[in-house]
């Protein structure tokens, strides 16, 4: 069986990380800061995964942000079955949550998404 989170290539400077749902998980990659900052969730298009988040994900890491990029249900790196967006705004609002939970956050929490991911 493969772990969520797991199935997805390592990023250097990225570590893996995994939001708990209801009926499974999110998986994706994190960068965290040292200090307080504000965070950025990012969310990939159709047909993508939390690694084509990856490039605005480092420009927020080095700004000095959190920054999480996860793939959304039914996509590599997350369990379930791509449901067309149905459970996006339930899983969206999960995944701020804990990333607001989750990292010394200080400051706005943002979404940054495009195509599915908006």
């Amino acid at each position: 069986m493969t772990i969520p989170g797991l199935d997805l290539p390592a990023l250097p400077g990225a570590e893996r990380v995994t939001v708990p749902l209801p009926d499974g998980v999110l998986g994706g990659y994190g960068w965290a800061q040292p200090q307080l900052a504000p965070a950025v969730l990012l969310l990939h298009g159709w047909g993508q995964d939390a690694s084509a988040m990856a490039g605005p994900a480092r420009l927020f890491a080095q700004a000095g942000w959190h920054a999480v990029s996860l793939s959304s249900r039914g996509w590599r790196g997350s369990s379930g079955c791509d449901d067309y967006g149905r459970s996006g705004a339930l899983q969206t609002r999960l995944a701020l949550n804990w990333l607001s939970k989750q990292m010394a956050v200080q400051g706005p929490v943002v979404m940054l998404g495009f195509s599915m991911g908006a």
